[in-house]
């Protein structure tokens, strides 16, 4: 597991900016200009806040690299008591919805996929932090599920850590030793779909208009084949509010529909827990078939998960760089819309 920068928070005092500087672009040796005015901007707003609270028992990770995640990196995950704070360093004052997004996605792998987390039950949350706003402003914003903080208002949030002093429940080396491990309940929520159960409850679902959504897909649904339409719906939603278990429960309740996603480890794990590989499919392989083989899909109803973090033209057509195949010229997204309406009367793509 790759990690720009570790150790506890006495040595991150103790390590001058400039080695500290060394240590990431060591690890992260493509790091462009504007990224390395980034981590001189994190070191310095967290060695001001760190040298308020110098006796907080903490260890950090600095571009902490998720396990299976595509190479993305949090700037900051902080080990503290029985806490993994993720905290995302933004050197302006305006934030938009995708920061708030980008945040949250961290939140939501750390907390579902990794096992150490999974095995010794402590909470994640989720910090913007607005290193130039020197306020003691922080706030939690509820449709991301993420707090956004002023510079003052993180250490705030250390000072009332320290004041609860323990050694942190897992350490730098549980977190470089992780592996892929899905939470229980989105085994559960799969296992109970395809067993026809009641929805086992998680996080946000309660408070949620899940089932007032559901119901309105299972509506467009069959509106379009009874006209013969196409249609494209975009669901979003919080992390944890419950698209993956709705796009799921639509998979299996269609015989026409196929559940996809790019998520390799996620698909293997509910191909064995469900005990079928049918409606749950990985996306390259789908998309492929196709692509290589002009081998049309027969599903009316097809499901993208996490579309968000779908190829655009150019890492489609990197990825046909070595392939014997020409490079199809379209984004993922751009690819399915193909699938979708290529020999079908109608479709409902999500």
């Amino acid at each position: 597991m790759s990690v720009g920068w570790s150790g506890t928070i006495q040595d991150f005092l103790q390590i001058d900016q400039h080695q500290f500087l060394d240590t990431l672009q060591h690890s992260i040796p493509d790091a462009s200009d504007s990224q390395l005015r980034a981590w001189i901007d994190s070191h310095q707003c967290l060695v001001d806040l760190f040298q308020e609270v110098p006796e907080l028992n903490a260890q950090l990770l600095f571009e902490y690299q998720l396990f299976r995640g595509g190479g993305r990196r949090p700037d900051i995950v902080l080990l503290v008591n029985d806490q993994v704070l993720v905290i995302e360093c933004k050197s302006y004052h305006q934030i938009s919805d995708g920061e708030c997004i980008q945040t949250s996605l961290y939140v939501r792998d750390l907390e579902h996929y990794h096992s150490a987390i999974q095995s010794q039950h402590v909470t994640v949350s989720g910090i913007l932090l607005l290193t130039k706003d020197n306020r003691d402003h922080v706030h939690f914003h509820e449709s991301f599920n993420i707090f956004i903080a002023a510079k003052y208002g993180l250490l705030k949030i250390l000072r009332r850590l320290a004041a609860k002093q323990q050694s942190p429940v897992l350490s730098i080396h549980d977190m470089l030793q992780d592996y892929y491990s899905p939470s229980p309940s989105m085994l559960e929520a799969a296992s109970a779909i395809m067993k026809n159960e009641p929805l086992p409850r998680v996080r946000a679902i309660d408070s949620s208009n899940f089932e007032i959504i559901h119901h309105s897909l299972q509506q467009i649904i069959q509106q379009a084949k009874d006209h013969n339409e196409h249609h494209l719906v975009l669901v979003t939603g919080e992390p944890g509010a419950g698209k993956t278990y709705l796009g799921l429960r639509l998979a299996h309740e269609y015989e026409n529909a196929v559940y996809l996603s790019g998520n390799g480890p996620l698909v293997d794990v509910l191909q064995h827990s469900l005990q079928n590989s049918t409606f749950v499919q990985r996306l390259y392989n789908y998309k492929m078939d196709y692509i290589k083989h002009g081998r049309v899909p027969h599903e009316h109803i097809i499901i993208f998960d996490e579309a968000q973090r779908a190829w655009d033209q150019n890492q489609v057509n990197s990825s046909f760089e070595r392939s014997s195949y020409p490079a199809p010229n379209m984004s993922e997204p751009d690819i399915i819309m193909e699938i979708a309406t290529t020999d079908k009367k109608w479709n409902v793509t999500l």
